[in-house]
């Protein structure tokens, strides 16, 4: 049962997100020897990302939905000593702009209205993704930061996606033709930031930091690949590992650690064998025999972790949101909708 349901999982999370996946017989190609030497070089993950943002006005961090250990690391990177008096724009994927005036207003401390915390990932294109309460931790640690400064010391949250509208959809070719185009107002608000040359954290779905440049033409970019073209040298992107060979491998190592992938041992490593499922759409960016370092500038190691099974509490209890759940489900239709009935039901008491 507990299979299915992570399949039923995968299908909300990733199949919504055009995300395809098949079976990749992993291996671990580094042997105990360059195993150790590279594990000798990986440092503690604030230790590497304070490091990374002195040579890089960007860094990058790839989410794995419904995976909220990856996530929570996140929220502790920002609640480090010092790390928010550095660092104060954050730009992330899980959030409907047409909210952003509200949510300064709120993470500034002019509203109290905790609400719109919800809305904000609620009516995003892909809400299935940003349910876990993890969230909203993200969202409150800058509040709580905000309110113990100064206005000139606040920290900036900048929603990427651009304003949607899910009121107006009626078929799934409306909702498509948004999700088709998210990239463009990701670069946007990019651009936007980047304008103030100050340091800026990023946080999207891990496939979007993926640096596929020489992909085949006419292929779309992702969102990382076309940041890094527009800024060279100016954008570290770290992606977590979920996976058990890696972790396997990895084990001996403190949670979180950093392993760059300039280390020679990470050109012996496929890509695959840290994210084996990701082979088709790897395929369709011509990269499935790609090593990590080509794709991606840091591995995060989180130890052992597993995706989240059940609809987190505060989504159970609401069933005005259960409704509105199903009701943009049902337009989206197919897998994504059988799997959150099958994640709702698994979540009744």
């Amino acid at each position: 049962m507990l299979g299915r349901l992570k399949a039923c999982i995968y299908g909300v999370v990733l199949l919504i997100s055009g995300c395809d996946y098949i079976p990749h017989s992993a291996e671990w190609a580094l042997d105990k020897q360059e195993t150790e030497q590279w594990m000798s070089t990986a440092e503690n993950f604030p230790a590497v990302i304070d490091r990374a943002f002195q040579t890089h006005q960007v860094v990058m961090l790839g989410d794995y939905h419904w995976n909220e250990k990856v996530m929570s690391d996140y929220v502790h990177l920002l609640e480090q000593p010092g790390f928010l008096d550095e660092v104060k724009h954050l730009v992330v994927e899980f959030g409907n702009s047409r909210y952003q005036k509200a949510l300064d207003d709120y993470l500034n401390g002019h509203s109290d209205d905790a609400s719109i915390l919800d809305k904000v990932r609620r009516d995003a294109l892909f809400f299935t993704a940003w349910v876990p309460d993890v969230y909203v931790d993200f969202f409150m640690v800058v509040r709580r930061y905000n309110l113990s400064v100064a206005d000139y010391q606040r920290v900036r949250v900048w929603l990427a996606e651009a304003p949607f509208y899910w009121e107006e959809v009626s078929e799934v070719s409306d909702w498509k033709s948004a999700a088709d185009n998210k990239t463009a107002g990701f670069l946007n608000v990019a651009h936007d930031v980047m304008e103030l040359n100050e340091k800026v954290l990023m946080v999207f779905g891990a496939f979007h930091l993926l640096d596929v440049s020489n992909a085949p033409e006419g292929v779309p970019m992702p969102f990382g690949t076309l940041l890094k073209q527009a800024y060279p040298e100016q954008v570290f992107t770290v992606w977590p590992i979920t996976e058990s060979l890696p972790n396997s491998a990895l084990s001996s190592l403190d949670e979180p650690s950093l392993l760059l992938t300039s280390q020679p041992e990470a050109k012996k490593l496929l890509f695959l064998d840290v994210l084996p499922k990701a082979k088709v759409r790897l395929g369709t960016y011509g990269h499935q025999d790609s090593s990590v370092d080509e794709l991606i500038d840091g591995l995060l190691y989180i130890g052992e972790s597993e995706l989240s099974t059940t609809l987190p509490d505060s989504v159970m209890q609401d069933e005005e949101w259960l409704k509105e759940m199903e009701t943009r489900l049902t337009i989206i239709g197919g897998r994504p909708l059988s799997a959150f009935k099958e994640m709702l039901s698994n979540s009744q008491p």
